[in-house]
């Protein structure tokens, strides 16, 4: 198709798959491709094609990748730049997902008043847009990020507000990952036996 549009989604989609499988460096460099491709004025209507816009996706996932493959400064540049499109789409679904890698890439840097910034941020275009999986990220985000500063009744209370809403979203990536942090502060506050259950 002259449109590049469709093949920056396929880029995205697959390079995605990919990490998501472990394979890190096949799937950076999809979405290396895909991210070369992109231009925000000519692709800024693939947010309503495909629901999320398919640049600030790779631009995320390459954040991730980039995290995972021990390059911190390159991923913090690439969430850097799908967090300010997704800002500058505008785009609602879109600007949640940037947010959500954000908050991955915040959390795994320990930087833990910008999780919270972000995860509040994630809470209120959720709540206004009725998006119940990143309504459940943002509730697990500033859960961790009040844990994690020492707020442990609160964080607790957040991450089982997490739990709960990632359940009835069926959303299981997340659901685990929810559960092994909430599981070591349980056993912060003494709720041993609890901990070892969750």
């Amino acid at each position: 198709q002259p449109d590049s549009g469709p093949l920056i989604k396929a880029y995205t989609s697959l390079g995605q798959t990919l990490i998501m499988t472990g394979q890190f460096a096949a799937g950076q460099e999809l979405l290396e491709q895909g991210v070369a491709l992109y231009d925000i004025g000519q692709h800024r209507d693939m947010a309503f094609r495909y629901g999320q816009d398919p640049g600030v996706v790779a631009f995320a996932n390459l954040s991730l990748v980039l995290w995972l493959r021990g390059y911190p400064d390159q991923a913090r540049q690439q969430i850097q730049v799908a967090v300010s499109l997704a800002r500058e789409l505008a785009h609602p679904f879109t600007v949640a997902y940037a947010l959500l890698y954000g908050n991955l890439f915040h959390e795994f840097s320990r930087e833990w008043q910008t999780v919270h910034q972000l995860a509040v941020e994630i809470i209120a275009i959720s709540t206004e847009q009725g998006f119940p999986l990143w309504l459940a990220t943002g509730y697990y985000h500033r859960g961790r990020s009040l844990a994690e500063q020492g707020q442990l009744a609160a964080g607790i209370a957040e991450m089982r507000q997490a739990l709960d809403t990632l359940q009835a979203a069926g959303f299981g990536l997340y659901y685990s990952m929810c559960l092994a942090h909430l599981s070591t502060k349980l056993g912060a506050v003494g709720e041993v036996e609890e901990a070892l259950s969750v």
